[in-house]
């Protein structure tokens, strides 16, 4: 079972996610935009972005927002905002922003744990951290995503955008 460990607030800077748009469309019926991810590792595109410098954080990110059309997705990593986009990838300016993120800790088996988003947007307001309605992030932080505890469990960063 999924659990919330810790919710805080931070400074998103100015800089651009560098990576693949993706909408409805290109979702799965009943995963969503989960097969993506496979197929950015089986195409090596996060080495790709990973050869370029000065990534501002060792995590892949998935940026998620609803717009008037629908459903908004966003794979890749944050860089400066000067960083151009490599042939085959685009950019998204993000920043400067308040962001809140809340940790959740659980098993990537049985997918518990992006079933938590809800409590996670919960317990930012419980913390008194106002999510914006605008973007929202899935953040893969190495070592907590990457390395699972004793139990098994990752911690996955569910970070919103927050009004000011």
């Amino acid at each position: 079972m999924a659990q919330i460990i810790r919710t805080y607030r931070e400074e998103l800077p100015q800089c651009c996610l560098i990576g693949k748009r993706y909408t409805e469309a290109d979702a799965h019926p009943q995963m969503q935009f989960a097969p993506l991810w496979g197929q950015w590792f089986a195409q090596g595109w996060f080495a790709e972005l990973e050869k370029l410098p000065s990534a501002l954080e060792d995590a892949y990110i998935a940026a998620m927002r609803q717009t008037d059309t629908g459903s908004e997705y966003w794979i890749g990593m944050f860089f400066p905002s000067d960083t151009k986009a490599p042939q085959g990838f685009s950019r998204l300016p993000l920043g400067p922003a308040p962001m809140g993120t809340a940790w959740i800790q659980g098993s990537e088996e049985g997918r518990d744990l992006y079933a938590a988003e809800g409590d996670a947007f919960k317990a930012l307001q419980d913390a008194g951290l106002t999510p914006a309605g605008t973007w929202c992030f899935e953040r893969y932080a190495c070592p907590r995503f990457t390395t699972p505890d004793e139990n098994g469990n990752v911690i996955l960063d569910f970070c919103a955008l927050l009004a000011e």
